[in-house]
């Protein structure tokens, strides 16, 4: 048994959710564990790691459990570590393990945690399993996506059966709260609806320039897999360029698709106007030399990297899924298109490209992003939560 750690010295309960993350009253210190497969480069994984950071700023005491490993931190462990919070992998290999739940009730225990916080149907057979046994206080879930609630039957009944014993769902946006209702009519009285958060305070000092610059820039931040769909994002991009010649596209992220991704721009000949910059820490630093962010998925939840776009001052071409067009639209920030259309999309990158109002769609994603997309919002709402059901408080009636 391998295990690291480092350690250093709306309607109903939506409404009331949000009403309580209002109030000024003080939280009281929690032990909280946030629970996740891994720590990678995804937006679940940034949520957790600015969500831990925060919540361990509040004077709650955190520790982050990985089922399998770091990975590739978007966060560096360094801020863990100068910030105190614990870090731990139990490197469980593929298939179900009951090593990996005996670590977790015993992890439960010794820290004697209050509020256990899942992510997404990966790990909450586990969660709920190691609370029951652990009798840890709270047991919480949030699922990021709808993608992520496509599983396997038997991993789809292991799933419904575990969130049982949750005693909230967290979903992260009003379209992620719909499908789950589908999908899981019985589970509806235990859901709640927290929008994910970033910290704004860099992205809100980026300057925003719309003029002298020789090309327009299209920039996309995320994994390069299927789901992100970058391959429409380049057929879309190829269209563009016969109309817009005086235009770049800068493409932020790694994963398995790239070499495929490489060759269907030298297939469409735009390899000289795409860029495939890597992964980098450096996201703040990207978004300030790009003019418009473009998200072409296949799905999402509410993406970590749009807000952080709108919280840049960029105005936003996306495809029509998840939580994407509520937020773009009540923000009048950007142009929506459907997933998978690549002339679709190559209209609305056209239409930012020759928009007169960009500066003022800029300005109102970053207004929103701010008002309403705050790591500091988010984790507010999470705390209020925590507390009231650790103490038994806002529990739902089986």
């Amino acid at each position: 048994m391998r295990q690291t750690e480092l350690n250093r010295p709306q309607d109903g309960v939506h409404r009331d959710v949000a009403r309580r993350a209002k109030e000024p009253r003080p939280q009281r210190p929690l032990r909280i564990l946030e629970f996740i497969d891994r720590l990678d480069t995804g937006g679940a994984e940034t949520m957790v790691s600015r969500l831990s950071l925060r919540l361990q700023e509040l004077g709650h005491t955190v520790s982050v459990v990985c089922l399998r490993d770091f990975g590739q931190m978007s966060v560096p462990i360094e801020e863990f570590q100068d910030r105190g919070v614990s870090l731990t992998e139990f490197r469980k290999k593929d298939g179900l393990s009951v090593k990996a739940l005996a670590k977790l009730v015993r992890f439960l225990r010794q820290r004697r945690i209050e509020v256990i916080h899942a992510h997404n149907p990966l790990v909450t057979h586990y969660a709920a399993a190691a609370a029951m046994f652990a009798r840890t206080p709270a047991f919480v879930s949030t699922i990021h996506g709808t993608s992520t609630l496509s599983m396997a039957r038997w991993a789809d009944a292991l799933f419904a059966y575990s969130c049982r014993w949750n005693d909230r769902i967290v979903l992260v946006c009003r379209q992620v709260e719909e499908v789950f209702g589908q999908k899981y009519a019985a589970l509806r009285n235990r859901t709640a609806v927290i929008p994910n958060g970033i910290p704004v305070d860099e992205l809100l000092a980026i300057p925003r320039k719309y003029s002298n610059r020789p090309e327009f820039v299209f920039g996309s931040v995320g994994r390069l897999t299927a789901v992100k769909d970058h391959q429409t994002l380049l057929t879309a991009f190829a269209n563009v360029k016969k109309y817009a010649p005086a235009c770049r596209l800068e493409i932020l992220g790694c994963g398995e698709l790239l070499d495929d991704l490489e060759a269907q721009a030298r297939a469409l000949g735009i390899q000289g106007s795409v860029r495939f910059r890597g992964w980098s820490r450096g996201v703040a630093e990207f978004l300030a030399e790009i003019d418009a962010f473009v998200l072409s998925s296949k799905s999402e939840g509410l993406p970590m990297t749009l807000l952080e776009a709108m919280a840049a001052g960029l105005p936003v071409v996306s495809t029509a899924v998840g939580g994407i067009p509520e937020i773009v639209n009540s923000a009048r920030c950007g142009w929506l298109a459907a997933a998978g259309d690549p002339a679709g999309l190559a209209g609305r990158m056209l239409e930012a490209h020759h928009a007169p109002d960009l500066p003022d769609r800029g300005s109102r994603a970053r207004e929103a992003a701010a008002a309403n997309y705050s790591v500091k919002s988010m984790a507010d709402q999470y705390g209020r939560l925590f507390a009231d059901l650790s103490t038994g408080t806002g529990r739902c009636q089986t």
